[in-house]
């Protein structure tokens, strides 16, 4: 049996601009499949295999207007063609698609590859070359010793707030934001537990017995420990007055602070600490402990501080203001939802009760509007709340997600982004939109809601007006110069891999030079947006952007993600090879290998479709990066297969 998953290389080779938009990423077989067709004057189309025969032909309905792009668009539906194999989609002579694949694991690349981005922006952490390949560096921004920017505690005058990830493309670390991100990171967990395994991204604490999502999660967990005061409030962020300059994070000298401590800084801190004191229970019941006493003793805090403001200071850091909502009622219900959840304590579930009825459910959580994500968990955890609680609850999710539904089957695109939706950080808005549409999955199994997710997925990956696929690394359009400090000073070609930019934006509000000319020429919204390292407000990203996509590309590889039946014979392989990934770095010569247990010992060799060997190395135990040589001429189709004397599994791949 061969299996088929897309491998990417950093978009060395991106291609240009199609009419003929397609999930970049791929299709499941036996999934929904859509292309959108911008061209006019056509009522069919075909898809061609590699060698150019036509292997399916499908009606072109009539155009329909999509206001946000000002386009008229037909879709091309192809949902009945299910046979694996990399196509192409064509319309007439001269228009064609990107390649595409169809297969079983199409979106695992694309999943650990935005999920392992979170490793590449650790703070006060040298990423190693085992782990980061090409992208490694030193440690930088030690952060043991700041002050605090203004005087907000009777306790010590300088703090050790070191670890922690970098927010975005600048080099600030912001506990709002992280509160979303664990929390939604966290929450995806607790719904598909065995998803991200212990060896799936290739970080230092791979194969120590807990998912790499949890080690990942748990570096951003230590830092917002650290984020603490003694007195139970939570510190806002860490950075600089002055924003950095395009350099490695050990190049740079600013000098760093402690800024402002808030209701919503605490509050968020309380959420995601009492999520990590039931998650991480079961590996480190100490750490688990610490976790929910930290909690409890930040909800203390925010119930006698209830209305803290966000710290004034803007300058050399993002201000993440909370806008009109001074009751900050969203985070009070999250964290009262977790601390119930987690702890049983009445006091919180007579708290929850009264607040939960005037709690509305909004279009997509944000790090401004965190109140999903206590809907989320609450029916989740259905069994730790009352009944009353929890049908409410679930009630509300699905009357989300079908608003959803018929926004997506109403909208020329097949997707839910409405014109208002192109605003800044419009691409981790659409995940967000999907995150309810596979919780509402999750609880009632209608396929709707399925089918719906798979097209919200297509406009990250490609299926959308600018051809682009938002994602660094993935797909044959991808961007190549991100708003993100280290891939700007770090000199190498390919930005990191793995970063979901901020997409299309409308708003001129805080917006870079580059945009606003787009803007007000008259641009549509939904083209709003600039490949360009200078536009932070179309091309910047951010974790809260990334982990949404963590959650929809996740649960769409637990619904649609291979089985394979192949069982190791003393190879220690089993269930981890099912899901193996490789990546070929042109710059480094390097071939990286995930997805396989370390004290395998066999060979990995590459075959094009005509079975000529490309490439046949040896894979020795504790080895993820084999040393393959540059300027390899690795591009296109290929079969990859890992075999020893007991075990063999091979892939379809595409090399970009």
């Amino acid at each position: 049996m061969i299996l088929f998953v897309l491998l990417f290389s950093a978009a060395l080779f991106a291609q240009e601009y199609s009419p003929v938009h397609i999930n970049q990423a791929g299709y499941y077989p036996g999934a929904i499949k859509k292309a959108s067709v911008v061209a006019e004057g056509f009522s069919r189309f075909t898809i061609t295999n590699m060698s150019g025969q036509v292997v399916y032909e499908g009606d072109l309905p009539d155009n329909s207007p999509y206001k946000p792009s000002g386009e008229n668009v037909s879709t091309a539906d192809f949902t009945g063609f299910t046979t694996p194999g990399i196509y192409r989609l064509n319309v007439g002579d001269n228009l064609s698609s990107h390649q595409f694949v169809i297969g079983d694991s199409v979106f695992r690349g694309a999943l650990n590859s935005i999920l392992k981005s979170f490793y590449f922006q650790r703070c006060s952490f040298g990423l190693d070359s085992r782990y980061a390949g090409e992208y490694e560096r030193p440690a930088g921004h030690a952060d043991t010793d700041l002050t605090l920017l203004e005087a907000l505690s009777d306790g010590p005058a300088s703090r050790d707030v070191s670890g922690g990830w970098y927010d975005a493309g600048d080099y600030g670390k912001y506990v709002v934001n992280a509160g979303i991100t664990v929390g939604t990171l966290l929450g995806f967990f607790e719904m598909c537990p065995e998803i991200i395994d212990d060896s799936s991204l290739n970080i230092p604490e791979s194969n120590n017995g807990k998912s790499d999502l949890l080690d990942e999660v748990k570096y951003e967990l230590d830092w917002l420990i650290r984020m603490q005061d003694i007195d139970g409030g939570v510190f806002f962020k860490v950075g600089p007055v002055y924003w950095p300059e395009d350099v490695l994070p050990h190049e740079d000298s600013k000098e760093r602070y402690i800024i402002g401590k808030s209701t919503t800084s605490t509050l968020d801190f309380a959420a995601v600490m009492a999520m990590a004191g039931r998650i991480y229970g079961q590996y480190d019941q100490d750490f688990a402990a610490q976790c929910v006493q930290s909690a409890e003793k930040a909800w203390q805090w925010a119930v006698s501080n209830p209305s803290v403001p966000h710290p004034e200071n803007t300058e050399g850091t993002g201000p993440y203001a909370d806008g009109a909502d001074a009751a900050y009622k969203d985070e009070f219900f999250w964290a009262l939802s977790e601390l119930l959840i987690t702890t049983g304590k009445s006091v919180y579930r007579d708290s929850l009760a009264a607040r939960l009825v005037n709690m509305n459910f909004s279009e997509h959580a944000w790090w401004q509007d965190v109140g999903n994500l206590g809907f989320f968990s609450l029916a989740v955890n259905g069994s730790s709340i009352p009944e009353t609680v929890g049908n409410e609850d679930r009630t509300k999710i699905i009357t989300s997600a079908d608003l959803i539904v018929s926004d997506v089957t109403s909208s020329a695109y097949c997707t839910p982004m409405k014109n208002s939706n192109y605003q800044w950080g419009s691409a981790g808005t659409a995940g967000n939109i999907g995150v309810i549409l596979a919780y509402a999955h999750h609880l009632t199994k209608q396929q709707k809601y399925l089918d719906a997710l798979i097209l919200t997925a297509d406009f990250l990956l490609g299926r959308n007006p600018t051809d682009y696929s938002f994602v660094t690394g993935v797909g044959s359009l991808s961007p190549m110069n991100p708003h993100h400090r280290p891939s700007t000073g770090d000199m190498i070609d390919a930005p990191v891999p793995g970063l979901v930019v901020g997409g299309p934006n409308q708003s001129v509000s805080g917006a870079d030079e580059e945009l606003i000319s787009l803007i007000e020429s008259q641009t549509p919204p939904a083209k709003c947006y600039i490949d360009s390292r200078g536009s932070w407000a179309s091309n910047e990203n951010a974790i809260n952007q990334n982990a949404p996509w963590v959650l929809v590309l996740g649960y769409l590889e637990n619904c649609f993600g291979d089985a394979f039946p192949g069982k190791a014979s003393g190879a220690a392989l089993g269930k981890r090879t099912q899901n193996f990934s490789v990546m070929y770095n042109n710059l480094s010569g390097t071939l990286h290998i995930n997805g396989i247990d370390p004290s395998f010992k066999g060979e990995i060799i590459l075959f094009n479709l005509q079975g000529r060997c490309l490439l046949q190395k040896s894979i020795n135990p504790g080895r993820r990066v084999i040393k393959a040589g540059k300027n390899l001429n690795l591009r296109g189709a290929c079969v990859a297969l890992i075999r020893n004397e007991t075990f063999s599994v091979s892939k379809l791949m595409n090399l970009f």
